[in-house]
């Protein structure tokens, strides 16, 4: 049945505090449709009416000491009620949200408290074709705690990964928070909520490879003084892949700053959405925001929407937005190809390069990884590793690219 017919159907069982506010958000919204301005450039139509049937658990948590799991049921204690309560403002995409609410059979919370030093994997494993997976996630960081998030979602085969995490962050708190997608020819379709208190410190780097649809909603509400939040992104995208990020920074708070990098390259027939907000309200005096998305187009097929804008409602504030569609800096790939790089090597170096800066606020072995994960995605990719040795690429990439804002 489709996945509207499967909510309703679905037995009363899960997390009853978010099944019961779900089940009617979900009714009086739906799933969203062509007219959903916010889906304009994403169709779900595949998904909403295909068959799917509730897949269950598909999320393992490898904790570290100073983190604390529950997995939860039914109703919920006190204190996990209240922290939901307090970050529910932040939860984006009210449809795919309700539909996770009504069909999450668990609660997972993981509570830190202090520094802890070892990162926390969260791995959420893709549904099999026909089913959809409703993992939820809840993370909360006491006050002056610091921790290391890596959430990971996978999947080969043609399934829904309908993934909700919240996040709450006292006051000087620290959360450097990455997440990989990397689905193939499954779906993922996430909503990530984040509520920051005074002082707190958010980093998010989001990497997503490919898939035959790949979308994250991302809201931050910041609303402690001082707090700050870095989004930073990357993309790659070929064939008929279809990625989509949607941003929204709320600064409720004075002398809070947001930043939003989101860098993407496109071949093939590739579709890329970025779409990034950031609202400075009336009680976020002294506030900095700034957003940035450049794509890189490798292919006259591929496609990138992007649309970063501001709304502020406060004269106290420094704040910037832009963006750029083109193809590679041709002074860069003379630079290498005057040093005996041949073309496509030089195109590959330059396009590794462009991406590989966001992957700093990356954990040393992860950082490595995801390097040579995009390595394997690009034509002629093996040549990066040994190249970037011999050559000073940061002086011959300048910006990798040029094109239109």
């Amino acid at each position: 049945m489709a996945l509207l017919d499967t909510s309703r159907t679905a037995p009363g069982k899960g997390v009853a505090p978010l099944r019961s506010a779900a089940k009617a958000a979900l009714e009086a919204s739906g799933l969203p449709g062509r007219k959903t301005e916010a889906w304009r450039f994403t169709s779900v139509r595949d998904l909403t009416t295909a068959d799917a049937t509730p897949a269950q658990g598909g999320l393992v948590v490898d904790a570290a000491p100073g983190v604390d799991v529950h997995r939860l049921q039914g109703e919920l204690p006190a204190d996990v009620a209240g922290w939901l309560a307090a970050v529910e403002p932040t939860l984006p995409n009210a449809h795919f949200v309700a539909l996770n609410g009504v069909l999450a059979d668990e609660l997972v919370v993981l509570h830190a408290q202090g520094h802890v030093v070892a990162p926390v994997t969260v791995t959420h494993h893709g549904a099999g074709e026909g089913s959809v997976s409703t993992p939820r996630l809840l993370v909360v960081l006491e006050p002056n705690a610091e921790l290391t998030l890596v959430e990971r979602f996978g999947g080969s085969s043609k399934g829904l990964t309908n993934a909700v995490t919240q996040v709450r962050l006292g006051a000087n708190a620290g959360l450097r928070h990455i997440r990989v997608h990397d689905v193939a020819q499954a779906s993922l379709i996430g909503a990530l909520g984040v509520a920051q208190e005074r002082d707190s410190r958010y980093r998010s780097l989001v990497v997503s490879l490919g898939g035959r649809l790949a979308r994250l909603d991302l809201r931050v509400r910041l609303e402690g003084a001082g707090s700050r939040c870095d989004l930073d992104g990357l993309y790659h995208v070929d064939g008929q892949d279809h990625v989509d990020h949607h941003l929204r920074v709320e600064h409720h708070a004075p002398h809070a700053t947001s930043t939003q990098t989101y860098r993407g390259v496109l071949d093939g027939r590739g579709v890329a959405v970025f779409d990034g907000q950031a609202q400075v309200t009336r009680t976020g005096p002294g506030a900095e925001a700034h957003q940035q998305n450049r794509n890189l187009l490798l292919s006259e097929g591929a496609r990138a929407h992007t649309k970063p804008h501001l709304e502020i409602d406060h004269d106290e504030v420094v704040a910037s937005h832009g963006a750029t569609v083109g193809s590679l800096d041709e002074d860069a790939l003379f630079y290498l190809r005057a040093r005996g790089v041949p073309r496509e090597d030089a195109r590959t170096i330059l396009v590794h390069a462009f991406l590989r800066e966001l992957l700093e606020s990356a954990p040393t072995p992860l950082r490595d990884e995801l390097a040579a994960a995009l390595r394997e995605r690009l034509p002629r990719g093996e040549v990066t590793a040994a190249m970037e040795l011999a050559l000073d690429v940061d002086e011959a990439k300048g910006d990798g690219i040029e094109g239109d804002a």
